[in-house]
């Protein structure tokens, strides 16, 4: 089993060898990385860019995170993780659940779908794609994990859940 959803994924037991993680580079670099995939999608993605916005060098980034497509899905776990709790509670409370699809998922999706598109207009991805459906994906797999928590949400999950759907789309791996 390992360590957090957002990094590298520290196996849970074993300790830790040379300079303790800086947490806040960790969080600043997520922030870069999706600031970098809104502005540009995934194929756009550069691990310089995201460097360069997070003020670390590229070295950091990859003693966390072994691919772009990696720190893409973490960057998105991460910036949605914390609202887990809330997420459970509306499937007891129908207002909230309706509150929640309006204010919070409705507009992520909406975000989200806007990449998609811009990477249909660059000829990413197959302009018939059904976004939803890739969006439930990535949304899906990650949530799956961390509610139900039968298996570690880590470097491996993450790598084989973006391996699966870029090759799904026909985005070449890298």
């Amino acid at each position: 089993m390992t360590g957090s959803a957002s990094g590298g994924g520290i196996p849970v037991g074993r300790p830790r060898r040379g300079r303790p993680r800086n947490e806040e580079a960790d969080r600043a670099i997520l922030r870069a990385a999706t600031e970098a995939l809104a502005a540009r999608g995934l194929r756009g993605l550069s691990i310089d860019e995201v460097a360069a916005r997070a003020g670390v060098g590229k070295a950091t980034i990859y003693r966390r995170w072994p691919s772009k497509g990696t720190l893409a899905l973490d960057a998105f776990l991460a910036e949605n993780s914390e609202q887990l709790p809330l997420v459970a509670e509306t499937q007891r409370d129908p207002e909230l659940a309706a509150s929640w699809r309006d204010r919070v998922v409705n507009p992520i999706r909406a975000s989200y779908a806007s990449i998609f598109a811009r990477a249909v207009q660059r000829g990413e991805i197959a302009a018939e794609t059904d976004t939803d459906i890739v969006l439930d994906l990535l949304f899906g797999a990650g949530l799956y994990r961390l509610l139900h928590r039968h298996r570690p949400l880590d470097q491996d999950f993450v790598g084989q859940a973006v391996a699966l759907v870029t090759a799904a789309l026909g985005v070449p791996a890298g």
